[in-house]
């Protein structure tokens, strides 16, 4: 299997371009990493904030990228604000919500003209890319995801390495997928990891603080989406 072209579309049209290698990038993303391993709560994708910047967590407060991609002068004017905050200053916090309101402006305007369009939000993580990986000639796979669904990660690497039943394999990969993708886009990879492993009969503790268990929703979720593989029908 070799890369030979790709299709390129801007929404209306559509074309093709012959090319051996592609390299792309997607999106203004906020990273959540830890603001999500303090459990503070997520709006639209960022931190979700008060007037004074305060997160949902107690004595929390979160300014920048984190809160939505603004640029620096956002984020210094959201420090001042947070700063002031903090120290008890709120009058003198509250002065500057104007000039705070001004680069949100700008902060909306960028997330309205980078926004992705659906099919692009469907693509490929880290976990996500193993069938690809393996036609394209890998011969090994190292993922939190493999202490999960041990039997379907061999299952696949036999299919489509060892076999080279791609169908079969492309089968049981879209079976494995839903899992995949959760714990890639999920904001809590470790956590997640250790709940789904619990619940497929091989507990391994809860993970080490500062990070928190998966909550009783989150486990919910992780049980319906392992039901979706056949290792995981009876979870």
């Amino acid at each position: 299997m070799q890369f030979e072209r790709v299709i390129l579309t801007d929404g209306t049209r559509t074309g093709t371009e012959d090319c051996d290698y592609l390299a792309c990038g997607f999106h203004l993303v906020s990273n959540v990493e830890l603001p999500l391993l303090m459990d503070c709560s997520l709006d639209e994708g960022a931190v979700r904030v008060n007037e004074f910047q305060e997160t949902t967590v107690g004595d929390v407060l979160c300014v920048g990228e984190p809160t939505g991609i603004g640029g620096a002068d956002c984020a210094l004017v959201e420090g001042q604000i947070a700063g002031l905050a903090a120290a008890g200053q709120s009058t003198r916090a509250s002065r500057l919500f104007g000039e705070r309101a001004r680069w949100h402006r700008f902060r909306n305007a960028l997330r309205e003209a980078f926004a992705l369009r659906p099919e692009l939000r469907h693509l490929a993580a880290p976990d996500t890319i193993a069938l690809e990986s393996f036609l394209v000639g890998a011969v090994s796979w190292v993922g939190g995801v493999v202490n999960v669904l041990p039997r379907s990660h061999a299952r696949l690497y036999e299919l489509s390495v060892v076999k080279k039943e791609y169908e079969a394999a492309r089968k049981l990969f879209f079976e494995m997928l839903p899992t995949l993708d959760l714990m890639e886009g999920g904001g809590k990879y470790t956590q997640w990891v250790k709940a789904a492993c619990g619940l497929m009969g091989h507990d391994c503790g809860a993970p080490r603080r500062p990070l928190g268990p998966a909550t009783a929703a989150e486990r919910a979720r992780l049980r319906a989406t392992l039901r979706q593989c056949a290792e995981g029908w009876k979870v």
